[in-house]
């Protein structure tokens, strides 16, 4: 926008919802609302072009924006539209969603029209921000301490910014370890650019940071891994940086699943165990062809070998990479993505919806761990057997996502440790479940019925490893919404005392 007279000038500003504005870098306030606007008042502002930035904070469902300077040249009464928000115009601004859609039917080349601005904040447009020159250190700190009030501008700014100081860092870190421990929810775009600046900004505190993060925070793994990725597209490749990529492979998808196998193929280090050369190639079936041959090439890169031609197509691909992996790992499960029950009421996406959307009581879970017979297996809480996995404290270890995903496709990955064997005796009796071993050389076997077997040992003359859990893939069936909420609040808790 163009200030022609200073003297006594105000920027008017209109936006459906709550918003904020800056000038020039500078912040000027905020204001409300669409059917008056609010008015700045333009002090020590020189003539010339003006580069303006509204975020609006709570949108409508119809996004719009109004804004105009008044000076000494034009003191009219122009208001915005008494009509439903869609349009404002001035001499050198105006902004419609239906004006614009008009205007671009008719000629696509108006898509260009400096005078279309987006509705939210619009990078682009704000060229002193996006490449963190126009701004001195203060101000940049400034926005970066208030990321929390004004996301999409932070995120905006950290994308644009090649070095972080350090009063910057250290005002990321704080502020990422006070959402930490408040609980707090933040956007997660800004989150995975906090994350990104403070990894390419390669300062060894700040990847500490991010390390600590990964093995405390579950939730937010995956972003610190695609903060690593990027870190490693330019810097020293850390084996330890390594490691946390492999393990993300599970819970990653799209494009942050691209992110981590376009990294993972720049490392040298390979990961020659079943699990993880079977999860590069199911990240490949997830992603389809476009992005899922990167996978393939991944799965290659760690077996050492030749799998398949450079000149097949991509089923062909596949098929090759699934012969592969169940030749040389037969014992394993087979390397397909996981089919659900036709009839089954609890289904792997909408449960993770549910979760996202509703909370349960963990005390009331207690009750459920016990209904579902999860204790037969499981010990939570000071409660149940502990022939399977510890479940107390999950959250701390796992995302909730991959809670939901080993209840429901129980087979997809059993750890070494409760592997389930078929046990057969001198006498020609055959059991199958987890073992354990009591001191009087006795062993016992937990079937999946609940039922302890136990067995002399010298009575076992073949136990054999079996590739599906005896966990039942149908656990949640008999529960209702309630009580599957209530179970995950449970297994959702950090510590003992978390709700």
């Amino acid at each position: 926008m163009r200030l022609v007279h200073p003297a006594g000038a105000r920027l008017e500003v209109a936006a459906p919802g709550q918003f904020h504005v800056w000038l020039n870098g500078r912040s000027l306030g905020s204001g409300e609302g669409w059917e008056r606007p609010t008015s700045f008042l333009l002090n020590n502002v020189a003539a010339g072009e003006l580069t303006v930035a509204v975020e609006v904070i709570s949108p409508t469902e119809v996004p719009a924006l109004w804004a105009r300077i008044v000076d000494k040249a034009d003191y009219s009464n122009e208001q915005p539209p008494a009509t439903a928000p869609g349009s404002g115009t001035n001499s050198t601004w105006r902004w419609s969603t239906a004006e614009r859609k008009t205007a671009i039917d008719n000629d696509p080349s108006a898509k260009e029209d400096a005078r279309w601005f987006q509705p939210e904040f619009d990078v682009s447009t704000w060229p002193t921000v996006h490449d963190g020159g126009g701004l001195n250190e203060g101000t940049r700190l400034a926005w970066l301490s208030a990321a929390g009030q004004h996301p999409s501008v932070a995120t905006a700014l950290l994308e644009g910014v090649q070095q972080l100081n350090h009063d910057e860092r250290f005002a990321l870190r704080n502020l990422d370890q006070k959402w930490l421990a408040e609980d707090t929810v933040v956007a997660e775009p800004l989150v995975l650019a906090i994350y990104s600046a403070l990894a390419l900004d390669a300062d060894e505190r700040s990847l500490n940071h991010l390390h600590q993060v990964f093995e405390t925070f579950p939730e937010r793994r995956h972003l610190v891994a695609v903060a690593l990725a990027r870190y490693s597209q330019n810097h020293r490749r850390r084996a330890s940086d390594w490691r946390l990529l492999v393990r993300v492979l599970p819970i990653v998808d799209d494009d942050h699943g691209r992110e981590i196998v376009a990294a993972l193929l720049r490392y040298p280090e390979r990961a020659t165990r079943a699990r993880w050369l079977r999860e590069s190639l199911l990240l490949g079936l997830k992603l389809g062809e476009d992005g899922g041959r990167e996978a393939l090439q991944l799965l290659e890169h760690w077996a050492g070998e030749t799998i398949y031609q450079p000149d097949d197509d991509w089923p062909t691909r596949v098929a090759a990479a699934q012969a592969w992996f169940a030749q040389n790992f037969p014992n394993q499960p087979p390397p397909h993505l996981p089919a659900e029950g036709v009839a089954a009421r609890w289904r792997y996406q909408p449960l993770l919806e549910l979760l996202r959307t509703k909370a349960g009581d963990a005390e009331r879970g207690r009750e459920v761990f016990v209904k579902a017979r999860c204790h037969l297996c499981h010990r939570c809480d000071g409660q149940g057997e502990a022939l399977g996995p510890d479940l107390t404290a999950l959250g701390s270890r796992l995302q909730v996502k991959e809670m939901v995903y080993a209840t429901i496709f129980p087979s997809e990955w059993v750890s070494d440790q409760y592997t389930t064997y078929t046990v057969e005796t001198a006498g020609g009796r055959i059991f199958t479940g987890l073992i354990g071993r009591q001191a009087n050389d006795t062993l016992v076997v937990l079937e999946s019925s609940g039922t302890k077997q136990y067995l002399p040992q010298r009575s076992v003359v073949r136990s054999v490893p079996q590739s599906l859990s005896i966990m039942p893939s149908d656990l949640l069936e008999p529960l209702s919404e309630q009580e599957v909420l209530d179970l995950f609040a449970l297994l959702r808790r950090r510590n003992r005392t978390d709700n």
